[in-house]
């Protein structure tokens, strides 16, 4: 048996995963048109669905407000509480997350029902964004060399609201001219911190993983999103209080429901995450922030056709 290789690693007796496509694969521009229309402008559409409401929202609630903002201006420690609540969201903001530890999966292709393992690097990475105001944060990052991912986003001093997305994914084509059911898998680890605190200001951060399958026909043209798997990991709203919440997972099942493929067709086999926060930003004696963040590592993706 050859010794395995760093990375196009040797499998079983020789075979390499990304062997069995013998070169093939999809445009990369053309993967990022498909992405950019099947899951950002969906994602696009969402953001400005919530900020309509949002806005419809806010007006109604300062006139509610304004008579309890009256009272509490006469007590002279009301102002430095707001300063206070502010403070522990930026001392949360400057925080830097580790990166998460998964469980290591190697490459290998198993006979039977057919499948394989697939490890960094991928075919695919994408960051996606929607921004309303002045962030006092907004990173996305994904690269597909490690698989490691990352958000991290956070409302500033005025009216703020973000969105935003990071995917990697793989390439599959099948080998049977007959139809087959396919499923696939991953399981990443993620470190995470999400937090909000509010006195009479609307406050709402929410994050989620899951997975995506775009179709492409055989030449290259986008076709259908096959697979939108969106899991919540939170999802909070306040107008007065607060907290915070961090921690780790060493591994995630990510297992959609499986789905029909066929050799007329070409899949993209995608893991992602999203994150969306909205605070009003500070004032005198009200206001709110938000932050969410959250690193993810995807050791491997794995499918199997039967």
């Amino acid at each position: 048996m050859p010794k395995k290789k760093n990375h196009g690693v040797a499998v079983g007796r020789g075979i390499d995963v990304r062997s069995l496509f013998q070169g093939q694969g999809l445009d990369a521009k053309i993967v990022e048109k498909a992405v950019s229309e099947a899951l950002s402008g969906r994602l696009k559409a969402e953001f400005d669905a919530r900020e309509t409401a949002r806005q419809q929202f806010s007006e109604p609630m300062r006139r509610y407000i304004s008579p309890l903002l009256e009272l509490i201006s006469h007590d002279q420690n009301s102002a430095k509480a707001l300063r206070d609540m502010r403070k522990l969201l930026s001392d949360r903001a400057k925080r830097k997350l580790p990166r998460p530890r998964p469980v290591k999966e190697k490459e290998r292709i198993w006979l039977g029902s057919f499948g394989a393992t697939w490890g960094p690097p991928y075919d695919y990475a994408g960051t996606w964004h929607a921004v309303s105001g002045n962030p006092g944060g907004d990173d996305e990052t994904a690269d597909k060399s490690s698989g490691d991912m990352g958000i991290f986003i956070c409302s500033g001093a005025t009216s703020t609201s973000i969105s935003a997305n990071v995917i990697l994914g793989i390439y599959f084509y099948p080998f049977d001219q007959n139809t087959a059911t396919l499923r696939f898998w991953a399981n990443p680890g993620y470190t995470y911190l999400w937090s909000g605190f509010a006195t009479f200001a609307e406050c709402h951060y929410d994050v989620w993983i899951g997975t995506a399958t775009l179709i492409f026909d055989r030449s290259g043209s986008y076709q259908d999103l096959v697979v939108n798997q969106q899991i919540n990991l939170c999802s909070e709203s306040t107008s007065l209080g607060g907290g915070a919440t961090e921690g780790a997972n060493s591994g995630f099942v990510l297992s959609p429901a499986p789905f029909e493929v066929d050799n007329d067709h070409q899949y993209l086999l995608c893991v992602w995450a999203a994150a969306d926060i909205s605070a009003s930003g500070w004032g005198t004696l009200s206001g709110s922030g938000a932050l969410a963040s959250i690193n993810l590592s995807v050791p491997g993706i794995s499918w199997e056709i039967g």
